[in-house]
């Protein structure tokens, strides 16, 4: 294995980190499973020390079942973002937040990638979605909308 200079990870981690980017990392989960899942960045700032995202799932069943939620989700149909060969929801009722320093950590471990980048409307139809949200709080609209 070739030992990349620290300096040289943190350069492609900030150039790569961006609203919108499409994050694939591995998660741990409450029942002690472990598994990839993709995030989207939302920070209004990237250079703001926390992360913010949304979780996407391609577990679609519970939103069919469910349309109450359509309002707070985006639904991509499959392939309409090459990494996404599934349908795909990103649901915006839930934001998480993480340290860019853990990120940094993990990309240099190799167990975060960078793996495409929302268009322009789509990230622009979260921000609508984020604006009227009853679920997210006025402090974390301000991280992701920048108002």
């Amino acid at each position: 294995m070739i030992d990349i200079p620290d300096n040289v990870h943190n350069g492609v981690f900030n150039k790569e980190f961006k609203r919108g980017s499409v994050i694939k990392t591995k998660c741990r989960f409450q029942d002690g499973t472990e598994r990839f899942k993709y995030f989207i960045t939302l920070n209004s700032d990237v250079m703001q020390g926390t992360a913010v995202f949304v979780l996407t799932t391609s577990q679609t069943k519970f939103y069919n079942k469910h349309p109450y939620f359509n309002k707070d989700i985006v639904r991509l149909p499959a392939k309409k973002i090459k990494v996404f060969s599934k349908e795909t929801i990103i649901d915006c009722r839930e934001i998480y937040k993480l340290s860019k320093q853990v990120l940094k950590k993990n990309f240099s471990d190799g167990t975060l990638k960078f793996v495409g980048v929302l268009p322009a409307d789509i990230l622009q139809n979260i921000d609508s979605i984020i604006s009227q949200s009853f679920f997210i709080s006025p402090h974390d609209k301000k991280l992701i909308l920048g108002k």
